[in-house]
């Protein structure tokens, strides 16, 4: 191998608190924190980011998570719209969807950071790229 190329790997970076994870694929930000992905290839096109995100621990229509995070890509912040509510659950954790705005990720590797602003965050499955009409 080259050298330099495993530096050029999609990673995944943990920081701040505690973290935990559990059988429903969900990556649990006990403690404000943040997820950030790097190295992240270029994509043609626009492109919305999808995220399933728990958007409450009290009921399927409650919102008291949803201004919980924050979503930037290449440094910039990133609105979200949720577009679905109570897309899973387990226990009291409800999760929804979100959309990010149309993105262009075509230049060079991306980078996708959430942060946390409230205890028991949690970010279930994978980052979603879905074109933009």
């Amino acid at each position: 191998m080259r050298s330099g190329l495993k530096d050029r790997r999609p990673a995944v970076r943990r920081s701040g608190g505690r973290f935990g994870s559990d059988s429903f694929n969900a990556a649990w930000l006990i403690d404000p924190g943040t997820m950030t992905w790097t190295n992240l290839s270029p994509v043609d096109g626009l492109c919305r980011l999808a995220l399933e995100l728990r958007h409450s621990e009290v009921s399927a229509e409650g919102t008291d998570l949803d201004n919980a995070y924050e979503v930037t890509v290449n440094g910039t912040r990133q609105p979200l719209s949720w577009i679905q509510r109570d897309s899973s659950h387990t226990g009291n954790a409800y999760f929804g969807i979100v959309e990010t705005p149309p993105l262009d990720l075509k230049r060079g590797s991306n980078t996708v950071m959430i942060r946390t602003l409230q205890s028991w965050c949690s970010i279930r499955g994978s980052l979603r790229l879905i074109p933009a009409e």
